[in-house]
């Protein structure tokens, strides 16, 4: 019995066109590769034997249906015609003697392609962008695009091109092109995979186009007016000498701190709407950058300067005189008759004793410009894309919002100390700290910085702020007074040359708009 089933396996395994005959002798009654003929459906990899005899033989063949797929030993009808074993298979079939026979098996990362071409039939590589789904499935070949996967793997058809969102999971989503930026307020926003705007960079400055810019007195980037303030000692520092912090909004008492006799009121209350105050008092550098902007021909315009942010873009509540209830208004025509047009005018104008100004550049361009009045002052930060701010702001600021601070810097908020570590001044009515007047911005920093991060709010320059020189004016929401006539504007932080006194964040002092005095210069704010 063992000799005839040897012999009928024999026989039958070279001669698969009798597979009736076959199984007949071996009792089976269903033949698949996985029986006898295993051995020549693994040898057929050559093309030379086909795996069935007929178009039955217990595969399972298509019913003949348009698009149905080939089978291992069902029938074909053109010789030599390459097709592929189903769909999404890693096996290629020819048409030999009327029957599909394995011809080969593709290496791990192909299919075969079975698309209607010349490599129909051949091994293909799977599309990356379909390794990892089905025949069908609708993916994500690009941060936009959407594609069907082919029944194969193999290939993909375009299906969708998202516009301003993302391809997540085969579909569009979200709000935005993936890669893409955009400002919001001071920072870049950058637009992830998922089609989503994520804040990825806070700018020192401004943002302008999706990308962090400079404001027009550093745009040079020369000295002074670069990455180079915050030093000491004559040496340069090595931070953004326009940078420009936050300062978030809320209530507080104007010139009040409870502690320095006669700023223990709590009288004149004020709510002031979040701002940005520069880091710095203006240098000599960012001036000069000015200087030759109005020399080349710039000039304020009418109406500009103002708090556009607030009040629907009317600026700050006027609280002073004949025009209280209305809002600022911001740079008045007549006033630009008070700004130098040349640049040997500038050099007239600000040669005031102890002036920190020199024809061209020198080591003092570190320094605070100072000798300069109201109106350039104005007219600067006008230029440079800001304001002066209100009296209101700049106190607000320097106390520490509600903290109520005795100094800037004061931690916690009721220190009385102060020394040269901190500030630019003269103890006890002394020699100033600093041998030469004005120290270069932010000599005394961190030390002296106030509680978001501005430095010399107090020591080293008076600073000009939009305020005339009057009493308080309650209630103040977003408020300043702007009373005309102009005789005299409010300035704010001391000097080099005056007593700790004069450096309380409660004290104010008035200055003539039109004088040029060598310890007062300015700093501007910002919209947030």
């Amino acid at each position: 019995m063992r000799t005839r089933w040897a012999t009928a396996l024999f026989v039958c395994t070279g001669l698969l066109s009798a597979v009736a005959a076959c199984s007949a002798v071996l009792g089976i009654t269903d033949f698949t590769p996985g029986d006898a003929g295993a051995a020549d459906a693994a040898s057929s990899k050559d093309g030379t034997t086909p795996a069935h005899s007929d178009g039955s033989g217990g595969a399972t063949c298509p019913d003949g249906s348009a698009g149905a797929p080939p089978a291992v030993g069902c029938a074909c009808a053109q010789a030599g015609q390459l097709a592929c074993n189903g769909s999404a298979q890693r096996q290629t079939l020819f048409c030999s003697g009327g029957l599909w026979t394995l011809r080969s098996t593709c290496p791990s990362g192909e299919n075969c392609d079975s698309r209607v071409s010349a490599a129909q039939g051949t091994c293909a590589a799977i599309d990356p962008t379909c390794m990892n789904a089905r025949p069908g499935d609708t993916v994500c070949s690009g941060p936009t695009t959407a594609v069907q996967c082919g029944p194969d793997l193999v290939s993909e058809t375009p299906v969708a091109t998202c516009s301003n969102q993302a391809c997540v999971g085969g579909a569009c989503t979200g709000v935005c092109t993936p890669n893409t930026t955009q400002c919001s307020g001071t920072g870049v926003q950058t637009c992830e995979m998922d089609g989503q705007w994520h804040a990825t960079t806070t700018c020192s400055e401004t943002c302008s186009g999706g990308a962090c810019g400079f404001f027009p007195s550093c745009v040079s980037r020369a000295a002074g007016a670069g990455n180079d303030c915050g030093g000491s000692g004559g040496d340069a520092g090595s931070n953004d000498c326009c940078a420009s912090f936050e300062v978030p909004g809320g209530m507080f008492y104007r010139g009040y701190d409870g502690v320095s006799p006669g700023d223990n009121s709590q009288s004149s209350p004020a709510t002031v709407s979040g701002f940005r105050l520069d880091a710095y008092e203006v240098t000599v550098g960012r001036f000069r950058e000015f200087v030759n902007a109005v020399a080349g021909g710039w000039r304020p315009g009418a109406g500009e300067g103002k708090h556009t942010h607030l009040n629907g873009g009317s600026g700050l509540a006027n609280v002073g005189g004949i025009d209280a209830g209305a809002f600022e208004a911001g740079w008045d025509a007549s006033w630009t008759s008070n700004l130098a047009t040349t640049t040997a005018g500038w050099d007239s104008a600000l040669g005031c004793p102890g002036a920190t100004w020199m024809s061209s550049a020198a080591k003092g361009e570190h320094q605070p410009i100072n000798c300069i009045t109201w109106y350039e002052a104005y007219a600067f930060c006008i230029w440079d894309g800001g304001f002066l701010p209100s009296e209101a702001e700049w106190n607000y600021a320097a106390s520490g919002g509600s903290e109520q601070r005795v100094y800037p810097w004061s931690s916690p908020s009721m220190s009385t100390t102060i020394d040269c570590a901190h500030a630019n001044y003269s103890p006890m009515g002394m020699s100033p700290c600093s041998t030469t007047g004005p120290e270069d911005v932010g000599s005394a920093s961190p030390a002296g910085d106030g509680k978001w991060g501005q430095a010399d709010l107090s020591g080293n320059v008076w600073e000009w702020t939009l305020d005339s020189s009057a009493q308080y004016v309650t209630p103040c929401t977003d408020c300043a007074n702007v009373e005309p006539p102009l005789a005299s504007r409010v300035a704010r932080g001391g000097s080099y040359s005056l007593v700790a006194s004069a450096l309380l964040s409660s004290y104010r002092s008035p200055y003539a708009v039109a004088i040029r005095d060598g310890s007062v210069g300015v700093r501007c704010a910002r919209g947030p």
